[in-house]
């Protein structure tokens, strides 16, 4: 599956050389990227257990957007079976997200008052 996908991106004008080199490059970028917007979620997840509003709206604006980029990844319909459960169980969780971040408890608890 992965092969089809540099060889789509890329085009069939590499050569083994070539696609090797572009499939190393997804994969060690693919793995980066995972890894700090893994880490971006945790610190954002710590202070929303903190208690800090601010988090919840940096989590939602990041978990709307990623609805949004979902959805149009579902449209083009070019993705093989694995990345299509796989956004789908990632929308499944965002949507989660929302849902529990901004429950009437969730929003008493965050704009409760702190006792300085």
């Amino acid at each position: 599956q992965l092969d089809e996908l540099v060889e789509g991106s890329a085009g069939s004008d590499l050569s083994g050389a070539e696609l090797d080199a572009a499939r190393t490059g997804g994969i060690v970028g693919a793995v980066i990227g995972f890894l700090i917007f893994g880490v971006l979620w945790v610190v954002l997840a710590v202070f929303l257990r903190k208690g800090a509003n601010w988090a919840r709206i940096v989590l939602t604006v990041l978990a709307v957007l990623g609805l949004a980029l979902g959805v149009l990844g579902l449209l083009t319909g070019s993705q093989p079976a694995t990345l299509l459960i796989l956004g789908l169980v990632t929308m499944a969780l965002y949507v989660a997200l929302l849902v529990f971040m901004w429950r009437k408890e969730s929003t008493a608890y965050l704009t409760a008052p702190t006792g300085y």
